[in-house]
């Protein structure tokens, strides 16, 4: 799959390996992610370095709570280029609403330039049918730079899904 494009002519691949399915509810699933991106370092001679940014665990499940209703639970644990990531993130689905809240905490060795954070998430959606779906998403994000005072930083967001035939 493909993870991300970049300007200046860098792009990011990844792969996947399930080895429990996942879309099952009642499962629990493992996987395991490797994310390998290209950077050219000559435009001129077209060089293309390959580097190892990511490297991602993923235990999960879907539980069955009430029926028509799904509790979600996935604990994530990455070793990036540039540090160390760790979340967490769980959510209820039944019916039209969905429900999710989730955390991560990014440890940055490189904390001059990208900051270490701690970031909180909620999300509240609706889906109207088979055709459309609306998502309210929130987020506080504390960034910690070295030798800086920590900043916060709050986002929000609806995104709307269409399904046009």
């Amino acid at each position: 799959y493909l993870s991300r494009v970049t300007g200046g002519g860098g792009a990011a691949l990844g792969a996947g390996m399930i080895y429990i399915d996942p879309n099952e509810v009642g499962k629990f699933y493992i996987r395991a992610e490797e994310v390998i991106s290209g950077r050219m370092n000559d435009l001129q001679k077209q060089d293309i370095i390959l580097r190892n940014t990511e490297e991602k665990f993923v235990v999960g499940a879907d539980v069955k709570v009430f029926e028509g209703e799904v509790l979600n639970l996935e604990a994530t644990r990455s070793n990036l280029s540039w540090g160390k990531s760790t979340g967490i993130k769980g959510g209820l689905t039944g019916g039209n609403l969905n429900f999710g809240v989730g955390y991560e905490k990014v440890d940055s060795e490189q904390s001059r330039i990208l900051p270490s954070t701690e970031k909180s998430k909620l999300e509240l959606g609706y889906n109207g049918g088979p055709k459309w779906r609306v998502d309210v998403i929130g987020s506080k994000t504390k960034e910690q730079y070295k030798d800086a005072n920590s900043n916060n930083v709050y986002t929000a967001e609806v995104k709307l899904r269409m399904f046009l035939w």
